[in-house]
């Protein structure tokens, strides 16, 4: 974990003091994947719990907007991940399977609207997709090819900062916890760092990482 914090918040400093710019190129949305490996495998998982009907009728919503976005009815196809997305299960549940189908919904639906040219949906959908499964790469590249650098911790910062547990309750447990983390050391590399922390206040890069902000 502390490696992963430590590897994220060097990538994220080469970006600091650079312009960050949202590709508009609908490319690099359509070139995403957005489908499970084993779909008869994430049923069976299931199979045995208390919420397999409502998680199979989720999964059938989801797999019939895959089928409607292969077939290039992307406007279908965001009805049919939304309709996924709004599947609500109770917080005890919750677990990596139904978190992943919900980052794959949300992907499927950043990924069409990007095809469609909503390209400000599309990134706030892959952010989305990223919470719900914060260590599948493949969210994560797909985002850094197509979205504004800062928007992505901005977004989580915000949540760490707020700590509602209505919010937090909402995503994986991983989720909170890495980017408690990179919140963390990104503080601390500021405290360390007096020139760095100026220019981020300059510029307002991660306003809530500012040390000011320490009890």
């Amino acid at each position: 974990m502390n490696k992963l914090i430590t590897s994220m918040v060097t990538l994220i400093s080469i970006f600091v003091f650079n312009k960050h710019l949202l590709i508009t190129n609908s490319i690099i949305f359509s070139s995403a994947i957005i489908s499970f490996s084993n779909p008869n495998q994430v049923l069976a998982d299931l199979e045995t719990r208390t919420n397999y009907k409502k998680f199979k009728k989720m999964f059938e919503v989801f797999s019939n907007a895959g089928k409607k976005f292969k077939s290039k009815d992307y406007e279908s196809a965001i009805k049919l991940y939304n309709n996924a997305i709004d599947f609500e299960f109770a917080y005890e549940e919750l677990n990596e399977t139904i978190f992943e189908t919900k980052a794959m919904s949300y992907k499927g639906r950043a990924i069409s609207k990007g095809i469609l040219g909503d390209h400000e949906g599309a990134c706030l959908d892959l952010i989305e997709a990223i919470f719900f499964s914060p260590y599948n790469k493949s969210h994560f590249e797909t985002y850094q090819d197509a979205c504004p650098k800062n928007l992505l911790l901005d977004k989580a910062f915000a949540i760490v900062h707020k700590n509602d547990p209505n919010i937090i309750r909402k995503y994986p447990k991983a989720m909170f916890t890495l980017y408690k983390g990179i919140m963390q050391k990104m503080r601390k590399d500021r405290m360390e760092n007096p020139e760095m922390d100026k220019a981020m206040k300059e510029k307002n890069i991660f306003p809530l990482t500012s040390p000011d902000l320490v009890d």
